[in-house]
């Protein structure tokens, strides 16, 4: 039971967080991006996995961006091939104009620009094989590989299921996300699940209102013949709402003449 809790919670988180991420990067900006390996399964083909592989080729590998100096970042699982036209659609969709990309040497990243919708952006990269910074622009994928170690530190160490990883990935996103703005981690979770998952009923559950007194209909009198402004309530009706020691018996109620509160309490009156 608790791990289908912890499960509707990482739903809530992610939801929340596809539907709310700021777009990354802007003019002058950098914007780090990487692909990166997740467990489940030997890399490029070394090591021995004993029994069925149950991780499939889009769940291998998980493509990232990260804003430099920030904790914003989307994370996605993408298909082992990582081609350009798997993540040239995930850059659309979560960077802006004007953004500064670094990455590494990886084939999908060459000539990035003419092959993107943004505007004005540029990409510097890095060689791994010979630096982990660029000697000539300074392009460095630094921050996004500590992405990656904080990322995969926060998934659980054993029985991981391919499915969840995606669930796990948003939740993490989340986490960045509050972390960032500095927000009240359970406020911002209650604003989250309330904006997700709305109330569906108009009513108190039939069990709840079962557990609640019933009242007898109020009794009301004019207090002055034949004027409908000034009206005696019976406490009866009321005395388990109030509790009133000026009036024993009756209190006078005065409603002004087009008031949309006084009229809607006449009406609940039954005056």
């Amino acid at each position: 039971m608790l791990v289908k809790y912890y499960a509707k919670c990482r739903e809530v988180c992610g939801v929340w967080i596809w539907a709310n991420k700021p777009k990354l990067g802007g003019f002058g900006k950098i914007v780090e991006m990487d692909e990166s390996h997740f467990a489940g399964t030997q890399k490029y083909g070394k090591g021995q996995v004993l029994g069925v592989d149950p991780w499939q080729d889009w769940h291998k590998w998980v493509f990232g961006l990260s804003l430099r100096g920030s904790q914003d970042c989307v994370l996605k699982t993408v298909d082992s091939s990582r081609s350009r036209p798997i993540v040239v659609p995930l850059i659309n969709q979560n960077c802006a104009d004007g953004t500064i990309f670094c990455s590494d040497g990886w084939k999908a990243y060459v000539d990035l620009p003419d092959h993107i919708e943004l505007e004005d952006t540029s990409i510097f990269a890095v060689n791994h094989s010979k630096n982990y910074v660029d000697p000539e622009s300074g392009a460095h994928t630094q921050s996004i590989e500590r992405l990656w170690r904080d990322c995969k530190n926060y998934l659980p160490r054993y029985g991981l299921k391919p499915k969840h990883l995606d669930s796990y990935l948003s939740a993490y996103m989340w986490f960045r996300y509050v972390k960032q703005r500095k927000l009240d981690l359970l406020r911002h979770f209650l604003i989250c699940s309330a904006a997700c998952h709305a109330p569906t009923l108009s009513r108190l559950p039939d069990a709840t209102n079962a557990q609640i007194p019933q009242f007898s209909p109020l009794k009301v009198k004019r207090a002055i013949p034949n004027d409908d402004d000034f009206l005696l309530i019976s406490i009866e009706s009321l005395k388990l709402y109030i509790n009133l020691e000026r009036y024993p018996n009756y209190l006078l109620i005065h409603f002004t003449p087009g008031c949309p509160s006084c009229s809607t309490l006449r009406w609940k009156m039954g005056a």
